[in-house]
């Protein structure tokens, strides 16, 4: 039935499509720290080093999408029947646009100076 192919075809874009990116992601990450590495000032590097570390730690704010996926599949697929359930899909998904400015603000000193005033 065509309700079959669109949850087989939601299911697989939701693992596939974020396996590829993830990959993507680590290996520019990579070539990005060996980049900083090799900056001559220590100033400039001190800097890079810091925004580095923030988008690593952005890289994790999509896991929390993936546990929305998580659930809406159990949901799909009938392991799960809950209100609770069905609602912490929306709560995971909005975790990514609260951690990105919490992110920015812990680690790059500019922004953490400017909410302390």
């Amino acid at each position: 039935s065509s309700e079959n192919v669109a949850g087989r075809f939601a299911t697989s874009m939701f693992t596939v499509t974020p396996t590829i990116a993830f990959t993507a992601v680590f290996f520019v990450r990579r070539e990005l720290l060996r980049r900083i590495r090799k900056l001559v000032r220590s100033a400039d590097r001190r800097s890079q080093q810091l925004i580095f570390r923030s988008l690593t730690a952005q890289l994790l704010l999509p896991l929390s999408s993936a546990v929305a996926i998580a659930f809406w599949i159990a949901d799909l697929v009938g392991v799960v029947h809950s209100q609770a359930a069905q609602r912490l899909v929306l709560t995971c998904c909005t975790m990514f646009s609260i951690g990105s400015p919490l992110v920015n603000l812990y680690y790059l000193p500019p922004y953490r100076r400017f909410a302390e005033t």
